[in-house]
């Protein structure tokens, strides 16, 4: 399918350097969980793949949102210990 894009080139580009998390919605009538794992398998890149429970296209219901919000929030705090300079006391 051609989305006018290539996602999947810029992302693996990246060479493995910076984490992937992709969220899917578990209740998606839009796109297919296969689609995105067909997707998500190619990524050489640190992955997880989180599906979000009874979330539709648009997850804006709990408990899908919740776990969005975490996934953003963890990859967040893992690129930011990543890069973070040596620590002081």
């Amino acid at each position: 399918m051609d989305l006018g894009f290539d996602a999947l080139g810029a992302i693996l580009r990246l060479h493995g350097a910076c984490p992937v998390r992709l969220t899917h919605p578990g209740a998606d009538r839009w796109t297919s969980t296969a689609v995105s794992r067909a997707f998500f398998d190619r990524i050489t890149a640190p992955t997880r793949f989180i599906e979000l429970e009874g979330a539709g296209h648009f997850p804006v219901k709990r408990p899908g949102i919740d776990q969005l919000i975490s996934a953003l929030v963890e990859l967040r705090d893992l690129v930011a210990d990543a890069t973070a300079g040596p620590h002081t006391s």
